[in-house]
């Protein structure tokens, strides 16, 4: 722990930034969250307001757990370049050669879900398409193209069978086949969830077993886990969704489910606490190592937060579909994470060189290597479209650095 002058952070501004986000569980809009701000490693702001759970009078804790959703995606996107460190794969690698579906995939040009029109892809999904959502895959609650129709009817990442297998699951992937040819565009989707199955085949063990392994015990993430043990279960916040008519509902019953998905999805499956999260964002901050311990060599962990678009283009210059996560200028995409690029195109209090990602429960991290910097928001409120909290924790934030 450090004080926040001592973190070169102006008190009074970041007193403003938590005021500003206590306003939205005092209007009754999220029922509490969870703010971590850290510099130089070591942490200077803690803020838990509200509850975790109104039901249950749980209140918000540091040992509270979220379903981070899409914030497991840097974590898979991690442990699948373990692999690539360890000489077992290769950015450039056809995904067909892992997977064997994955051969001779068709992109959808045309007609209609009761008659589509495929042609053969001009050339194969590679490995870094994945890594990077240029590979033309989707996402059915996108509910912008005939690919996200053919998703919701049959491989609804919200309503999947209790005894489906992720190899099932990427194997229909695959048969629905692609928006555009890989490498030619941007579109958010399941592509790390294929990069689960990928660690699969390449390791021969389950992707919860390899992740624990390689990522979780080595940086004491004890809590991060695809499935509640019964110890969890009672620490876990409560799931709200906005509804159109601007209200907030409760998801769920009052017990918890166990699990975000009966399948292990390596694109966003996970519970986790901020503290755990905190031990993965300060290893990436770091270059690939958190107290002493490696996971990544450093020039591994600066390829993957380096802007990986072809051409260096922005991810509003790549983009077919919109909306998407990102949809403004100055913003690239890495290995798993987005990139700020060039902040004063964005207008958006960015730091250069910035990276993170969110989730679709409003979670959110960010890291700036430059100013040594780790920002993680917790909540637990769908869809993340909800409130811009990432824009307006960068707004507040961004003015109290001092150094």
């Amino acid at each position: 722990m450090t004080s926040l002058e001592e973190a070169g952070l102006y008190r009074p501004q970041v007193e403003r930034l938590t005021a500003h986000l206590e306003h939205y569980v005092d209007t009754g809009k999220i029922p509490g969250f969870a703010l971590l701000i850290a510099r130089d490693s070591a942490v200077a702001l803690r803020h838990n307001y509200g509850m975790a759970d109104p039901i249950a009078q749980a209140p918000i804790q540091d040992s509270t757990l979220y379903r981070i959703y899409s914030m497991t995606k840097p974590i898979t996107s991690v442990a699948l370049m373990t692999l690539a460190e360890a000489g077992l794969i290769d950015l450039q690698d056809e995904v067909g050669a892992y997977i064997p579906s994955f051969n001779n995939i068709r992109v959808l040009d045309g007609g209609s879900t009761l008659d589509p029109l495929y042609r053969p892809a001009t050339e194969p999904v590679r490995v870094w398409h994945l890594l990077t959502h240029t590979a033309g895959l989707t996402y059915g609650f996108q509910n912008q193209t005939i690919l996200d129709a053919f998703y919701r009817q049959h491989v609804s990442e919200f309503n999947l069978p209790e005894d489906t297998t992720l190899e099932e699951l990427v194997d229909r992937y695959a048969d629905l086949g692609l928006l555009f040819d890989p490498g030619h565009g941007w579109n958010y989707s399941v592509a790390t969830d294929v990069v689960g199955r990928l660690i699969e085949v390449i390791t021969g063990q389950p992707l919860a077993s390899y992740l624990r392994q390689t990522i979780f015990e080595p940086l004491g993430m004890s809590d991060t886990t695809f499935e509640l043990d019964t110890d969890q279960l009672e620490r876990v916040g409560a799931l709200f969704l906005r509804t159109t008519a601007q209200t907030t509902q409760r998801l769920g019953g009052a017990v918890p489910e166990r699990r975000v998905s009966p399948v292990d999805l390596g694109g966003g499956g996970l519970f986790s606490t901020i503290e755990d999260y905190l031990h993965f964002a300060l290893m990436l901050m770091n270059r690939g190592t958190f107290d002493g311990r490696r996971i990544l060599g450093p020039r591994i962990a600066d390829l993957m937060t380096t802007n990986h678009l072809p051409g260096g283009v922005d991810v509003v210059d790549l983009c077919r579909y919109r909306p998407q996560p990102i949809n403004q200028p100055g913003e690239g995409f890495g290995l798993g994470v987005s990139i700020a690029t060039n902040p004063t195109a964005a207008k958006n209090f960015a730091l250069q060189g910035e990276f993170g990602w969110g989730g679709m429960a409003s979670t959110n991290f960010f890291v700036s290597p430059k100013d040594q910097l780790v920002v993680i928001f917790m909540t637990q409120l769908i869809p993340s479209s909800a409130y811009a909290f990432g824009h307006e924790i960068h707004r507040l934030l961004v003015p109290a650095l001092t150094s």
